[in-house]
């Protein structure tokens, strides 16, 4: 990008109780790039496997080789897993009952901009279900899921909460 605009941290605090850090507009010649991918594997006949992974790199392409900071409020490497079994397939009753496990993994953010903080990684675990029932004729889906199962307390980089310490919901 030859013009990028974004939100720049000033390392300058507002006035206002509980305010925080004060944000400009700034523009710069910028490098953005990354990486998303998906794996999803099915096997054994109830079983799926699905897998996303995320990168994002991106860079300030300043003139002075100093300048040249990461953009602010990049996301970390972040990978989400899950497997997925169907139990009962073709009841009459429940259609489609599907139990699943997953993990949302988020590496730490060392690659940051000047004025901005480094977040903690963390990993977090879900489950659920979910069917579909048939009502006469419709069909209604269920879905019952549970996310952070161990109340782990952590940050989203992206989130303006966390410069306030508020941490992402528990379960």
């Amino acid at each position: 990008f030859e013009n990028y605009i974004f939100l720049n941290p000033t390392g300058r605090w507002s006035d206002l109780p509980h305010a925080g850090q004060i944000y400009e507009y700034d523009q710069t010649k910028a490098l953005v790039s990354g990486l998303e991918t998906r794996l999803i594997a099915h096997f054994w006949e109830r079983f799926y496997f699905k897998m996303n992974f995320e990168y994002i790199y991106n860079q300030q392409l300043n003139n002075d080789p100093a300048e040249r900071y990461p953009l602010p409020f990049t996301p970390p490497l972040n990978v989400f897993t899950e497997l997925r079994t169907e139990l009962l397939k073709h009841n009459k009753g429940l259609k489609d009952f599907t139990v699943f496990l997953n993990l949302r993994y988020a590496a730490d953010q060392n690659q940051i901009s000047r004025n901005e903080e480094k977040t903690e990684g963390y990993m977090v675990f879900g489950t659920g279900i979910s069917t579909k029932i048939r009502v006469k004729k419709k069909t209604i889906e269920l879905n019952l899921k549970a996310n952070n199962l161990l109340d782990t307390k952590y940050y989203n980089h992206i989130s303006f909460y966390r410069k306030i310490e508020i941490p992402e919901q528990g379960r």
